[in-house]
């Protein structure tokens, strides 16, 4: 069980729930695959898989995720594949939305389904075509960022270049081939003239219900959660939030002309290690939460011995739980362990068959592994 004995409690948010180890899950991975591969997760047959891209995307590989042994290897038509996907255009993401249909995302924002019965290309969507009032509809099209399809409607999330957007997010019909820009940035982010330090603001945390179509999303230096109706584009809130707000103050700088001397680039990224902010964000169907992962600042001792920026830096963790009315109701310490969570990305954690899976850092690219967690109340 996790230990909290050195755990400083910031937010004032009871530690009700705590993580018991239950095994670990290997899995082995097709010939063709790789640890660093593209994946997603979702149904096969009745069961919670993960699925990942194999080498070059010639194929597919679906993984039980109760034992992680590999059901199902999907071929793609290579002729048409590359006839159809030129070179240049690199694939960012894999979303997988049902047995019969995968998504392929790619940096030029187009969205490539793939017909997962035939294992060829089903249709190609350029979302960078005409937006409602922006000639260049630019968005996020990767497996970090919010994203969302209903049939008929592709949510995705603005690309910010450094400064915000007057909306976050845009829905793209498939139909008509037009997008919608919508919903402001919360007021604590526009009440400040400056820039956020880095980018890592824009990994807006977030988990879509495929049942009801809503996508459940967050701020990461906000404790507030949102439901967002697809269909609809109704959002809705829960005022009702009693934890400790974040000091806001240490993730702004202010950007002078010219070029940002060494000494203030140092400070500026203290400033994101040594800060809370949120990434993930997940659903447990066991419990009816939700639960958002907290990276919690960085020790500067730990930060000083290595001021070069790592991808995966030591510190902790804790996932703040949220129920069906989107009100925290506590939080629980993740074990600590050399997991594959990023600094501020999306990581690979996610709910399944009633336990946390966290994802180690890969030893070797043939082998994907992952520690299991039941969660239990204090």
């Amino acid at each position: 069980m996790t230990s909290c004995s050195n755990f400083k409690n910031d937010l004032s948010i009871p530690l009700d729930y705590s993580f018991d180890f239950y095994d670990s899950l290997v899995i082995d991975l097709n010939s063709e695959g790789y640890s660093s591969s593209q994946y997603s997760y979702g149904k096969f047959q009745g069961q919670d898989i993960l699925i990942t891209n194999n080498h070059a995307f010639n194929s597919f590989s679906i993984y039980d995720l109760s034992n992680g042994n590999e059901i199902e290897v999907i071929n793609l038509d290579k002729d048409d594949y590359q006839s159809k996907i030129p070179r240049g255009n690199g694939i960012t993401g894999i979303y997988y939305h049902n047995e019969d249909s995968l998504f392929l995302m790619s940096y030029t924002y187009r969205l490539v389904l793939i017909n997962l019965q035939k294992g060829a290309i089903q249709d190609i969507y350029n979302l960078n075509g005409e937006s409602k009032g922006v000639n260049n509809n630019r968005v996020k099209i990767d497996n970090k960022y919010p994203f969302a399809f209903d049939g008929k409607y592709v949510l995705t999330t603005k690309i910010d270049d450094f400064y915000f957007q007057k909306k976050v997010f845009s829905v793209f019909d498939i139909e008509k081939k037009v997008s919608t820009d919508f919903f402001d940035f919360p007021k604590m982010y526009e009440d400040k003239d400056q820039y956020l330090t880095g980018s890592w603001y824009q990994y807006i945390n977030h988990y879509y219900d495929k049942k009801s179509g809503d996508l459940i999303f967050g701020f990461p230096i906000d404790h507030q959660l949102y439901r967002l109706n697809l269909a609809s584009l109704k959002i809705e809130t829960n005022a009702n939030i009693h934890a400790k707000p974040f000091h806001q103050g240490h993730y702004y700088y202010v950007e002078d002309e010219g070029t940002m001397s060494e000494e203030d680039f140092y400070q500026s990224l203290k400033n994101i290690y040594n800060q809370y902010h949120y990434t993930n964000l997940m659903y447990d169907e066991k419990n009816k939460f939700y639960l958002r992962l907290i990276k919690h600042p960085t020790k500067s001792h730990i930060y000083d011995q290595t001021p070069t920026p790592q991808k995966y830096r030591s510190s902790d963790h804790s996932l703040v739980i949220y129920n069906d009315l989107l009100e925290i109701i506590g939080q629980a310490l993740l074990p600590k362990h050399y997991f594959q969570i990023g600094l501020f990305e999306h990581s690979d954690i996610f709910f399944s068959n009633g336990l946390l899976y966290v994802r180690l850092v890969p030893l070797s690219d043939e082998k994907i592994i992952y520690y299991r967690y039941e969660i239990l109340k204090n």
